[in-house]
C-alpha cells in the first residue's frame, strides 16, 4: 500500500513539475516574442516620427484623427448592435423555454392526477 503511495506521489510531483517547466518555457517564449515584434516594429520611434509629422503637418494629421474617428463609429455601432440582440435572443430564448417547459410540466403532473 505505502508503495503504491509513493508511486502515485512520485507521479505527481513530477508532472506538477512538468507542467511548471512547460509554463516557465511557455513564458519566456512570450516574452521573447514580444521583444522581437518591439525591435521589429519599433513602436516609440513611429510614435515620435507621427508627433513629428503632426507637428511639420497640422492639416493632415487632423484629416487622419477625423478620418479614424469616423470610421470607428460605424463598427463600434455594429458591435454595439451584435451584443445588443445577442444578449435579446438570449433573454427571449430563455423565456420561451422556460413557458414551454412550464407547460410541458404542467401537462405531465395533470396528466397523472
Amino acid at each position: 500500500m505505502e508503495d503504491i503511495l509513493e508511486d502515485i506521489q512520485a507521479s505527481t510531483s513530477s508532472t506538477t513539475d512538468y507542467v511548471l517547466d512547460t509554463a516557465e518555457n511557455l513564458v519566456s517564449q512570450c516574452k521573447r516574442m514580444v521583444s522581437s515584434a518591439d525591435e521589429f516594429l519599433k513602436p516609440k520611434e513611429k510614435w515620435e516620427a507621427g508627433k513629428q509629422f503632426s507637428k511639420e503637418h497640422p492639416a493632415a494629421a487632423f484629416f487622419v484623427i477625423i478620418l479614424v474617428a469616423m470610421s470607428i463609429i460605424p463598427i463600434a455601432c455594429f458591435c454595439a448592435f451584435a451584443v445588443c440582440t445577442t444578449l435579446a435572443v438570449l433573454t427571449s430564448c430563455l423565456f420561451f423555454e422556460g413557458n414551454c417547459f412550464t407547460l410541458v410540466l404542467y401537462a405531465v403532473v395533470k396528466s397523472h392526477y
